[in-house]
């Protein structure tokens, strides 16, 4: 049985691949936060489990946000380390040092605490500016979808198929029902109807869409055809003439033949 949190990571990486080619990452991300928020039982709960919410958070900070952050948290953990050495912020009583102050301490980490959450509230427009530079302007948008890898369709295709009933019992439990209605979730049940079943596609090459790799000819061709499941193939892989190892200069997966079998 496929791991529920395993689908959440794919289907966190598919939704933000795909509406950051739209040039709708913000709406993706308020609709989301939004709902955090509106589900959460008290504000220490909110991006502590693993909503779906949490883990999108999780991934665009991964492929947006790391600039960002050393930018924010260098200077601060900087000024943390080489803070001088009777400077303590430990709390807990059972951990103090011998000459340590409990109430000093706690004025020491109540200061640093404000020092970082001033300098994340003083950066929260820097953040969103940084997500919308990585979008060029609205009047050079080619809103082709061909630069998107067939992996991630394909993904968003099998997720979306295998959760429809999950995806409609939601939508009427839904307090918002009533207003929206039936529609939306009708125009996907009518297009997943006119798509069909998604191909089946081993679960060896789930590795593989989950690295982003731009289609080609050939990956289309092993796809329609479904070259991993032809005895052909399986018998060349026995053979174990080809093996992978290490990355290029680019970051791509380096693969060698051995020629002598």
């Amino acid at each position: 049985m496929t791991c529920l949190w395993c689908l959440q990571d794919e289907l966190a990486r598919v939704l933000v691949t795909l509406f950051d080619s739209r040039h709708l990452l913000y709406q993706l991300l308020w609709n989301m936060f939004s709902k955090e928020v509106e589900l959460a039982d008290s504000m220490q709960t909110l991006f502590r489990g693993n909503s779906l919410a949490s883990k999108i958070m999780t991934f665009c900070f991964k492929v947006y946000g790391a600039a960002y952050l050393q930018k924010l948290l260098e200077p601060l953990l900087r000024g943390v380390i080489t803070t001088p050495e009777h400077i303590s912020f430990e709390v807990d009583p059972t951990r103090l040092e011998p000459g340590e102050n409990l109430e000093e301490n706690q004025r020491n980490l109540l200061q640093i605490t404000e020092r970082f959450f001033q300098a994340i509230i003083g950066s929260s427009s820097e953040f969103f500016l940084d997500i919308a530079s990585d979008s060029p302007p609205s009047d050079s948008i080619n809103h082709s979808l061909s630069f998107i890898s067939d992996g991630n369709v394909l993904a968003l295709h099998r997720l979306l198929w295998n959760n429809q009933e999950r995806i409609g019992q939601y939508l009427s439990s839904n307090r918002d029902h009533k207003a929206v209605g039936r529609r939306p979730f009708d125009k996907m049940a009518t297009l997943l109807a006119y798509l069909g079943p998604p191909e089946h596609k081993p679960v060896a090459d789930t590795h593989w869409s989950s690295l982003n790799l731009t289609s080609s000819k050939f990956e289309e061709f092993m796809t329609r055809h479904q070259v991993h499941e032809k005895e052909e193939f399986k018998a060349l892989k026995t053979l174990n003439i080809f093996y992978q190892a290490g990355t290029s200069k680019t970051g791509n997966p380096v693969f060698y033949y051995v020629a002598r079998r």
